[in-house]
């Protein structure tokens, strides 16, 4: 088994199926990888991927800069240096990937490493589970939800597929808080018979979406002195007293 085959293996042991690639001329070794993993879907992309190791000094045109890109957007990156290694490393960016609430993970496996012999397929741990709130948060929100003052909650992540959106909705439902989910979701699942939601509005010109950041101003009321105060809600501060000449003042202008 060589690396290609070592990595194939690992994914499809983990449950992954699918796969975006241009292995290239280059990289027909994992090509061949593919082809021994019917469980695999093979997509093609563009991009050209990291030459043999020995092949790195010259700087070849069709070189990439991969950890400069994967830096950007990756939490996990890591290089296979020997076929040997090639399966714990596919564990591990697995791992990374999957343990909530989840990032991005980058493994560049070389030329070399591929097609060389000696690949081993990793062991995969136990999937992370994410950790329970607290019972004095869930007491907490079951509080303010139901309160009465405008209130909204925001989901993300998994939440985002149908069964624990239509779990967050009920709730929402329930308490009259609004539901919103974030602003770019990796996965949203939409259509006939789910639970409506929408996103976190990124531009100002979508506010309208979302709920008041301050519970609505409660009518003026009148002062013994004469004096006219407003207050923005429960749990904040009173405006302050406005005297009474103020009000002739601005009327004579």
């Amino acid at each position: 088994m060589n690396g290609g085959h070592a990595l194939i293996r690992t994914l499809v042991n983990y449950g992954v199926d699918t796969c975006f690639m241009n292995p290239g001329t280059s990289g027909m070794h994992r090509v061949a990888a593919f082809d021994a993993a019917p469980e695999m879907r093979s997509v093609l992309a563009l991009f050209e991927g990291g030459h043999a190791t020995h092949h790195k000094q010259y700087d070849a045109q069709l070189e990439s800069d991969i950890e400069t890109v994967a830096r950007n957007v990756s939490t996990f990156i890591h290089w296979s240096a020997s076929p040997d290694k090639v399966g714990a490393d596919v564990a591990d960016a697995v791992s990374a990937a999957t343990s909530p609430p989840g990032q991005v993970a980058t493994l560049v496996l070389p030329a070399d490493v591929s097609w060389s012999e000696g690949g081993v397929t990793g062991r995969l741990p136990a999937p992370a589970r994410p950790a329970a709130p607290s019972d004095a948060a869930i007491a907490e929100i079951a509080t303010a939800l139901p309160s009465g003052e405008p209130a909204g909650f925001s989901v993300g992540g998994r939440a985002g597929r149908a069964a624990l959106l239509a779990q967050a909705s009920g709730i929402a439902a329930g308490t009259g808080a609004k539901l919103l989910y974030e602003t770019f979701p990796t996965r949203l699942e939409r259509g006939a018979g789910r639970a409506p939601v929408n996103r976190l509005a990124y531009l100002t010109e979508f506010d309208h979406l979302q709920p008041p950041a301050v519970p609505s101003p409660r009518p003026p009321r009148q002062a013994q002195d004469g004096r006219t105060t407003t207050s923005a809600g429960a749990g904040s501060a009173p405006t302050a007293p406005v005297p009474a000449d103020h009000h002739a003042e601005r009327a004579a202008r």
